[in-house]
């Protein structure tokens, strides 16, 4: 009898090795299945002489460009945007907005969606200003796209 439960032990053993290692290696890659945001351009908290032309999003990985958009608001909740949000960059991982000319001084929510290619989604914030800095740096924040 040792024997025979010795024989039907080591399969298990080897199948749950098998699959440890598996969730270990693809850990990291399920991590990265997001399109997170990496940096933008103006930057979070960003105390702007003047008004920019474009807000520009970067993120660690390609978007698909139908589900990802930003909308730039100003401090009344009004679209300050052209509502013009274009993929860019040779792996598809920016995503630029234009803004209306001059915008006055003021504080100005980035608001953004994006999908990546894979299917993940996130939606984010920040906030910059224009002739002011923002309160708490404008911290960038994120967080999955609701279903």
């Amino acid at each position: 009898m040792h024997t025979s439960f010795g024989r039907h032990w080591l399969p298990a053993m080897v199948v749950a090795a098998v699959a440890s290692v598996t969730i270990l290696v693809s850990g990291p890659q399920l991590a990265l299945a997001h399109a997170h945001y990496d940096h933008a351009d103006p930057a979070p908290g960003a105390a702007l002489d003047s008004s920019p032309s474009t807000v520009t999003i970067w993120y660690v990985e390609g978007l698909q460009a139908d589900q990802s958009w930003i909308q730039v608001l100003d401090s009344n909740g009004h679209r300050v945007d052209m509502n013009d949000s274009t993929v860019i960059g040779d792996d598809n991982s920016g995503m630029t907005v234009s803004l209306q000319p001059e915008l006055p001084s003021g504080l100005y929510l980035v608001s953004w969606q994006n999908l990546s290619e894979d299917g993940d989604g996130l939606t984010g914030r920040f906030t910059f200003g224009v002739g002011m800095t923002p309160p708490n740096g404008g911290s960038p924040s994120e967080a999955d796209m609701a279903p």
